[in-house]
């Protein structure tokens, strides 16, 4: 996978019902080299089922003291990737002919399948898995999806705490 795409720097931010974790990462060629990291324990109830942030003023002290001490000092990268929680994930390895893989809605009809939401109610990505081959027959795509109310929850939430 490329990280062509990604900020030199970033934070990856994972939120739980007990904790929340950083790391920091560096994006060198198509490398992420961890330069920091970073772990607070949350009071019960600040987070409910490791998304809904049910306490903004505890939580954003929790934050302030995770950005604060990190095991390299304070993290600094203003880039952050929120993880959302694998249960609420949907994902599916799917094999195609090369010239499908540009054609998205070929892919979207073939995801529905397993995805047990409707494809409009969901916020979908996918990437190619390189193989070995530089000729392949066939060519495999991770795709992901997640609850589209559940992203926009985890963006308002984190947006509304600046």
């Amino acid at each position: 996978m490329s990280l062509s795409r990604l900020p030199k720097k970033l934070i990856g931010l994972d939120i739980s019902s007990h904790a929340l974790t950083a790391v920091e990462w560096l994006v060198k060629k198509d490398q992420l080299v961890l330069v920091n990291a970073s772990k607070v324990e949350l009071e019960l109830g600040v987070v409910e089922d490791d998304i809904i942030i049910n306490n903004p003023e505890a939580f954003k002290a929790a934050l302030k003291q995770l950005i604060e001490n990190g095991k390299n000092g304070p993290l600094k990268t203003k880039e952050v990737v929120i993880a959302i929680p694998e249960e609420k994930t949907f994902s599916h390895r799917i094999t195609l002919k090369p010239e499908q893989k540009e054609d998205e809605e070929w892919i979207k009809k073939e995801a529905a399948d397993f995805i047990p939401i409707e494809l409009n109610q969901a916020i979908i990505d996918y990437y190619p898995i390189a193989g070995n081959d530089p000729k392949p027959v066939e060519t495999a795509l991770e795709f992901i999806a997640a609850q589209d109310g559940l992203v926009a929850a985890v963006i308002q939430g984190s947006t509304r705490l600046g």
